[in-house]
C-alpha cells in the first residue's frame, strides 16, 4: 500500500473521476465543522490544484479537517457576453486533507456574476 502522498498524487488517475489541473484563486467560508471553529478561522484564500465535476483539491492558507462543510468562492476565468466577471460557488465536504490540501466532495455549485471594475 502506497503513502498518503501517493494516493494524493495519483488518485486523479484511478477511475473515479477525471481530474484536471487547475490553478485558480479562491475564497473558502467554513459553514459546519467537527469542532468548534473560531470567527477568525471561518474563512480563509487559497487556490485550486484540481478539479472535476464532482470534487475540487484545492491548498489553503490553513489546514481544513475531514467532514468540515465548507463553501469555495473561485474567481472563474471566463466572463459572461465578455464582459461580466465570474465566480464559481461550490458547495461540499472535505473528504480528504492532508497538510494544507484538501479535497472537496462537490454536493453543489453554481455561477454568480461579480462586479468587474473598467481601468480608467
Amino acid at each position: 500500500m502506497g503513502t498518503f502522498s501517493d494516493e494524493w498524487d495519483n488518485w486523479q488517475d484511478d477511475g473515479e473521476c477525471h481530474m484536471f489541473p487547475l490553478d485558480m484563486p479562491l475564497q473558502f467560508r467554513v459553514c459546519g465543522a467537527l469542532t468548534p471553529v473560531t470567527a477568525e478561522n471561518q474563512q480563509g484564500s487559497g487556490h485550486t490544484v484540481y478539479m472535476s465535476s464532482s470534487a475540487v483539491q484545492f491548498e489553503s492558507e490553513r489546514p481544513l479537517e475531514v467532514g468540515m462543510e465548507v463553501e469555495l468562492f473561485i474567481a472563474w476565468p471566463a466572463k459572461l457576453n465578455r464582459f461580466a466577471a465570474l465566480t464559481l460557488r461550490v458547495r461540499g465536504r472535505i473528504q480528504r486533507a492532508s497538510g494544507i490540501r484538501a479535497e472537496l466532495k462537490t454536493e453543489n455549485h453554481e455561477f454568480h456574476t461579480r462586479l468587474y471594475k473598467h481601468a480608467g
